[in-house]
């Protein structure tokens, strides 16, 4: 039995609304990897710091490699990053209308948003040991879109009291298979 990917079920009849590049990305099933290049700023705070270096998120840089393994685990998807040799994966599912996704001991809960120039991940909640801490609550921008039919992610996380955790920018491409 095919199950079907989790953000065209989490989207309903809006999946096809959104541009070309971005369905593509979120058509997954199996295992696919998509490539591209990065530039990341990571806050100043030393605290900031220290949250981004133990959620994994990728370190300062400027043009550099990228890759994304997208794995579907029955109705579940593992998302492996690679930001240039450092690793940050998670866990996404969809539950009572929401995406949600784990990182470590964080899970955060997203309202989507989807038209025919973007993909929006609006925050809704965040969850540390399946506990809310919304007076904590980051603020987290990410848009995916489609520039000159390419994929392109855009995200920007912000604490309270710490300003910038982290603002990434990247543009990805699906890896071809390749055949012996």
């Amino acid at each position: 039995m095919t199950i079907e990917p989790l953000y065209k079920r989490l989207l309903g009849e809006r999946y096809q609304t959104l541009p070309p590049t971005v369905q593509a990305l979120h058509d997954v099933q199996g295992s696919v990897t998509w490539r591209g290049r990065f530039i990341a700023i990571r806050g100043q705070h030393p605290l900031s710091r220290l949250i981004a270096s133990l959620l994994s998120l990728p370190k300062a840089g400027d043009d550099l490699p990228l890759s994304v393994t997208f794995t579907q685990d029955g109705e579940k998807e593992h998302w492996e990053r690679d930001f240039d040799g450092h690793r940050f994966s998670s866990l996404q599912w969809t539950q009572n209308g929401k995406l949600y996704e784990k990182l470590r001991l964080v899970t955060l809960i997203f309202i989507i948003e989807a038209n025919a120039q973007e993909l929006r991940l609006q925050l809704e909640d965040v969850r540390l040991f399946g506990l809310s801490v919304k007076g904590l609550r980051p603020q987290v921008s990410a848009v995916e879109s489609e520039r000159d039919g390419i994929f392109h992610v855009d995200v920007e996380v912000r604490l309270p009291l710490l300003g910038l955790l982290v603002e990434y920018h990247c543009w990805l491409e699906r890896e071809e298979t390749r055949t012996s």
